[in-house]
């Protein structure tokens, strides 16, 4: 999901997705994320990616977009690069999350939001493809 977030945002802001898979790392720093839309038609776009959240910041808005184990983590890496009037919305499946950003951010830089947008991976294989649903 954060893979399509970000190939949706990068045409109008300056994205970075940090992440910790290192195949999907690797593809996304090797090829461009290709997306396959309902219709057949396909599109491709650059993302720029890390696994140092360091090399991130400061940042206006960080989308939380981990696995719930990971809000903690994430919320931290949030807190670590946020300006101080940036904010940090969770976008996850589940209850809890917004409690858990609140106390790495603050609860006045926390915001819950929600989506209906979804995707499928094409192929397990192919870290690099991803439709949406």
């Amino acid at each position: 999901m954060g893979c399509l977030f970000g190939a949706r945002l990068t045409p109008h802001a300056d994205v970075t997705l940090v992440g910790h898979w290192p195949e999907q790392l690797d593809a996304l720093r090797r090829d461009p994320l290709r997306i396959v839309l309902g219709d057949g038609r396909e599109e491709q776009v650059r993302l720029r990616v890390t696994d140092d959240i360091r090399t991130v910041g400061p940042v206006d808005v960080a989308l939380i977009m981990t696995k719930a184990p990971k809000t903690a983590s994430a919320a931290e890496g949030a807190a670590l690069v946020l300006k101080p009037d940036g904010v940090a919305i969770t976008l996850q499946n589940g209850i809890g999350h917004l409690d858990i950003l609140a106390a790495s951010v603050g609860s006045q830089r926390a915001s819950l939001g929600v989506t209906t947008l979804a995707r499928r991976w094409m192929a397990p294989d192919d870290y690099a493809t991803a439709a949406p649903a």
